[in-house]
């Protein structure tokens, strides 16, 4: 069933300035009918870029026309679904949070995570592989499928034993290995990450949302977020800590304190930016902003050339160079970034914050969970999912452009 989505051009020239939206209204339901979770780019085919399609995945029943169950892939011109899931379990009860490619040695394939026993009559649980045409599950020989609980982020980083697939979520063994809500995947085992001090993984809250690879200098290291207060036997703030294949450790600052939960990572401008819901203290004195940036030794409060930071809670954040330059983009339940009204997604390009213009009002109306850079065949755009129902004033159902 072919249908198109309604798309926003939303993002300024630069932080501040407005431009004027371009909807592309087709023939079918405009975006999907639920919540987006995760986005990313895939080339099912191995053709090269102009053959990659969108793929969403989250909470929802349609896309376009299509009936597509939580799964779905856009071309350009049309909405169709990856798979249809078969098992006991009720829609509601499915929910994708993560997507990202990685090659096991067979080819680039798209991995899926979230909260699900199968998937096309396959038993996965919570985390499987596609490779354009049919779905397996990430399985150790004479080991169970997946993992026995929630996979929330996937990254992919090469611990110096070549790139892996590192899964994070509210787990406590990937393949029967124990691994406290993170693990390792090196396309036939899993793994946990045991530092040198004899413990494996994470504590104190158990849950592992975020992932990003980020060299502060001293190599790279793969970074995590979520909400917990160990890693590796070692205490840590906010719900943030650096693995670098051999060890874990804290970021810590001398003169600031860090309390919290972090929900989202991404470099920028050579720097680590961490949102969530949190509170810093500098000097013991509390910073009002949900977005910080980490350079490998101390804190930088993001709060741009009016003095104030970002207000709500931050769920995405995104490096693009779509519109005007390099800039990171932040999503969320955010109402306001360096005193300018954002309505649930920001700009920020290094100095200063800006609303992103177009139609009636800025931003979307609602909660934005995921934001990428993708070419549908009319040039890159910057396309947003979440749980909304109109952007710039006008209907998109929990995806814009």
């Amino acid at each position: 069933m072919a249908a198109t989505a309604f798309a926003a051009v939303l993002s300024g020239v630069a932080a501040g300035q407005p431009c004027e939206p371009e909807w592309l209204q087709g023939d079918g339901l405009p975006g999907l009918f639920g919540e987006v979770n995760a986005m990313t780019k895939f080339d099912p085919d191995g053709e090269g870029p102009a053959a990659e399609v969108l793929v969403v995945a989250g909470n929802f029943t349609v896309a376009g026309n299509a009936a597509v169950n939580g799964l779905a892939q856009w071309d350009g011109s049309e909405w169709s679904p990856l798979r249809t899931p078969i098992g006991p379990a009720p829609i509601e009860q499915l929910e994708y949070f993560a997507l990202e490619v990685f090659d096991d040695g067979s080819g680039p394939a798209l991995h899926l995570g979230g909260v699900f026993q199968q998937i096309d009559g396959v038993v996965v649980n919570n985390i499987a592989k596609w490779d354009g045409s049919v779905w397996t599950p990430l399985q150790r020989p004479g080991g169970p499928p997946g993992t026995n609980n929630d996979v929330l982020a996937l990254h992919v980083f090469d611990d110096g034993s070549g790139p892996a697939l590192f899964a994070a979520g509210a787990f406590s063994s990937a393949g029967g290995v124990e691994a406290e809500s993170i693990a390792k995947w090196d396309g036939a085992q899993w793994s946990s990450l045991r530092g040198t001090a004899g413990f494996q993984g994470l504590g104190g809250g158990d849950e592992a949302s975020a992932l990003q690879v980020y060299d502060d200098g001293t190599g790279e290291a793969l970074y995590v977020g979520g909400r917990f207060n160990r890693a590796g036997g070692i205490n840590v703030e906010a719900g943030v800590a650096r693995w670098d294949g051999t060890d874990w450790s804290a970021l810590r600052a001398p003169n600031a304190q860090l309390n919290g939960e972090v929900t989202a990572l991404e470099e920028f401008n050579g720097s680590l930016y961490l949102g969530g819901q949190f509170d810093l203290f500098v000097d013991n004195n509390f910073v009002p902003t949900q977005i910080i940036a980490w350079d490998g030794t101390d804190w930088d409060t993001v709060l741009g050339t009016t003095g104030a930071g970002v207000q709500g809670n931050v769920n995405s954040l995104r490096t693009s160079n779509v519109a005007g330059g390099e800039a990171l983009y932040v999503g969320g339940e955010i109402f306001s970034a360096g005193n300018f009204t954002v309505n649930s997604i920001a700009r920020w390009d290094g100095t200063s914050w800006g609303p992103l213009q177009g139609g009636a009002i800025n931003g979307v109306e609602g909660d934005v969970r995921a934001i990428v850079d993708f070419d549908d065949g009319s040039g890159r755009r910057l396309f947003v999912g979440g749980e909304f129902a109109r952007a710039g004033g006008a209907s998109a159902n929990s995806v814009a452009a």
